[in-house]
Protein backbone atom coordinates (compact mmCIF):
# COMPACT_ATOMS: atom_id res chain seq x y z
CA UNK A 1 0.00 0.00 0.00
CA UNK A 2 1.50 3.00 -1.26
CA UNK A 3 -0.22 5.86 1.70
CA UNK A 4 1.06 9.28 1.62
CA UNK A 5 2.65 9.85 5.19
CA UNK A 6 2.48 13.84 6.06
CA UNK A 7 2.25 14.41 9.33
CA UNK A 8 4.36 17.38 11.11
CA UNK A 9 5.21 14.30 14.04
CA UNK A 10 6.21 11.44 11.78
CA UNK A 11 10.23 12.20 10.51
CA UNK A 12 12.36 9.38 8.45
CA UNK A 13 15.10 7.64 10.87
CA UNK A 14 18.00 4.99 9.74
CA UNK A 15 16.68 1.62 11.60
CA UNK A 16 19.74 0.81 12.87
CA UNK A 17 19.25 -2.68 13.35
CA UNK A 18 18.95 -3.39 9.29
CA UNK A 19 22.20 -1.23 9.21
CA UNK A 20 23.97 -3.45 11.39
CA UNK A 21 22.75 -6.17 9.42
CA UNK A 22 23.82 -5.27 6.01
CA UNK A 23 27.21 -4.49 7.57
CA UNK A 24 27.66 -8.08 8.55
CA UNK A 25 26.43 -9.40 5.38
CA UNK A 26 28.61 -7.13 3.28
CA UNK A 27 31.54 -7.77 5.52
CA UNK A 28 30.66 -12.31 4.70
CA UNK A 29 30.74 -11.18 1.52
CA UNK A 30 34.12 -9.47 1.63
CA UNK A 31 35.62 -12.59 3.12
CA UNK A 32 33.95 -14.45 0.83
CA UNK A 33 35.35 -12.76 -2.03
CA UNK A 34 39.09 -12.94 -0.58
CA UNK A 35 38.80 -16.56 0.05
CA UNK A 36 37.71 -17.15 -4.02
CA UNK A 37 34.08 -17.79 -3.17
CA UNK A 38 33.29 -15.55 -5.89
CA UNK A 39 29.96 -16.17 -6.29
CA UNK A 40 28.49 -16.28 -2.99
CA UNK A 41 30.75 -12.90 -2.16
CA UNK A 42 29.11 -10.94 -4.88
CA UNK A 43 25.61 -12.65 -3.80
CA UNK A 44 26.23 -11.62 -0.53
CA UNK A 45 27.36 -8.12 -1.39
CA UNK A 46 24.20 -7.30 -3.37
CA UNK A 47 21.85 -8.85 -0.88
CA UNK A 48 23.37 -6.08 1.77
CA UNK A 49 23.25 -3.28 -0.74
CA UNK A 50 19.29 -4.17 -1.74
CA UNK A 51 18.60 -4.22 1.73
CA UNK A 52 20.85 -1.39 2.68
CA UNK A 53 18.65 1.13 0.31
CA UNK A 54 15.77 -0.43 0.59
CA UNK A 55 14.95 -1.01 4.30
CA UNK A 56 17.34 1.55 6.30
CA UNK A 57 15.21 3.96 6.68
CA UNK A 58 11.66 3.83 8.74
CA UNK A 59 8.94 6.43 9.79
CA UNK A 60 8.71 6.84 13.52
CA UNK A 61 6.36 8.96 15.49
CA UNK A 62 8.37 11.35 16.82
CA UNK A 63 6.61 12.43 20.66
CA UNK A 64 6.66 8.64 21.53
CA UNK A 65 9.31 6.89 19.44
CA UNK A 66 7.40 4.69 18.05
CA UNK A 67 7.53 2.75 14.75
CA UNK A 68 5.27 4.17 12.41
CA UNK A 69 2.85 0.93 10.72
CA UNK A 70 0.53 0.97 7.37
CA UNK A 71 -2.80 -1.14 6.81
CA UNK A 72 -5.62 -0.96 4.10
CA UNK A 73 -9.33 -2.69 5.01
CA UNK A 74 -11.70 -2.57 2.41
CA UNK A 75 -15.48 -2.47 2.72
CA UNK A 76 -18.35 -2.37 0.80
CA UNK A 77 -19.42 0.94 -1.21
CA UNK A 78 -22.93 1.07 0.78
CA UNK A 79 -20.75 1.94 3.86
CA UNK A 80 -18.90 4.54 2.79
CA UNK A 81 -21.70 7.33 4.08
CA UNK A 82 -21.66 5.71 7.70
CA UNK A 83 -17.89 5.50 7.96
CA UNK A 84 -17.54 8.55 7.11
CA UNK A 85 -19.49 9.69 9.79
CA UNK A 86 -18.04 7.94 12.16
CA UNK A 87 -14.71 9.26 11.69
CA UNK A 88 -15.51 12.54 11.50
CA UNK A 89 -17.59 12.83 14.34
CA UNK A 90 -15.93 10.75 16.24
CA UNK A 91 -15.91 6.78 18.39
CA UNK A 92 -17.98 6.22 21.33
CA UNK A 93 -19.85 3.29 23.30
CA UNK A 94 -22.81 3.36 21.36
CA UNK A 95 -20.79 3.86 17.93
CA UNK A 96 -22.49 0.56 15.96
CA UNK A 97 -20.10 -1.67 14.27
CA UNK A 98 -19.35 -1.92 10.38
CA UNK A 99 -17.88 -4.93 8.36
CA UNK A 100 -14.28 -4.81 7.48
CA UNK A 101 -13.19 -7.48 4.91
CA UNK A 102 -10.34 -8.10 2.50
CA UNK A 103 -11.70 -7.17 -0.59
CA UNK A 104 -14.64 -4.26 -1.66
CA UNK A 105 -15.52 -1.40 -3.01
CA UNK A 106 -14.02 0.90 -0.48
CA UNK A 107 -11.07 1.12 0.86
CA UNK A 108 -9.81 2.52 4.52
CA UNK A 109 -6.17 3.26 4.67
CA UNK A 110 -4.88 3.90 8.14
CA UNK A 111 -1.69 4.83 9.09
CA UNK A 112 -0.98 3.96 13.19
CA UNK A 113 2.81 3.97 15.59
CA UNK A 114 3.03 0.88 16.84
CA UNK A 115 2.40 1.89 20.69
CA UNK A 116 -1.19 3.25 19.55
CA UNK A 117 -0.76 7.10 20.37
CA UNK A 118 -1.19 8.17 16.67
CA UNK A 119 -3.35 7.26 14.23
CA UNK A 120 -4.05 9.00 10.26
CA UNK A 121 -7.11 7.53 8.18
CA UNK A 122 -8.30 8.47 4.73
CA UNK A 123 -11.39 6.96 2.82
CA UNK A 124 -11.27 5.66 -0.62
CA UNK A 125 -13.89 4.74 -2.80
CA UNK A 126 -13.69 2.54 -6.31
CA UNK A 127 -14.00 4.38 -10.09
CA UNK A 128 -13.11 1.86 -13.04
CA UNK A 129 -9.39 0.87 -12.73
CA UNK A 130 -8.29 2.86 -9.55
CA UNK A 131 -9.59 3.90 -6.11
CA UNK A 132 -10.57 7.77 -5.59
CA UNK A 133 -9.81 9.42 -2.06
CA UNK A 134 -13.32 10.05 -0.73
CA UNK A 135 -11.96 12.42 2.76
CA UNK A 136 -8.39 13.73 3.98
CA UNK A 137 -6.38 12.14 5.58
CA UNK A 138 -7.48 12.68 9.60
CA UNK A 139 -4.98 12.60 12.38
CA UNK A 140 -5.91 11.27 15.95
CA UNK A 141 -3.66 11.37 18.42
CA UNK A 142 -3.63 9.73 22.37
CA UNK A 143 -7.00 8.53 23.65
CA UNK A 144 -8.11 9.09 20.38
CA UNK A 145 -6.05 7.59 18.05
CA UNK A 146 -6.54 4.18 20.54
CA UNK A 147 -10.16 4.54 20.71
CA UNK A 148 -9.98 4.40 16.66
CA UNK A 149 -7.79 2.02 16.34
CA UNK A 150 -9.59 -0.50 19.16
CA UNK A 151 -12.97 0.30 17.38
CA UNK A 152 -11.79 -0.76 13.70
CA UNK A 153 -10.04 -3.79 15.43
CA UNK A 154 -13.66 -4.88 16.29
CA UNK A 155 -15.15 -4.50 12.89
CA UNK A 156 -12.66 -6.62 11.18
CA UNK A 157 -14.28 -10.03 10.29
Amino acid sequence: MKTNISHPQIVKRFDIKIVIISAIIAALGLISLFLSYITVGAILLIVSLVLYFVKSTTNIYSPSGSYIKTECCYFDKDQLGTIKGIIEKGITDETPLFKLSQNGSGRLDMVFSADKEFAAVQLYRFVPHTYEPVTEMMSFTGLEAARLLKYIGKCRV
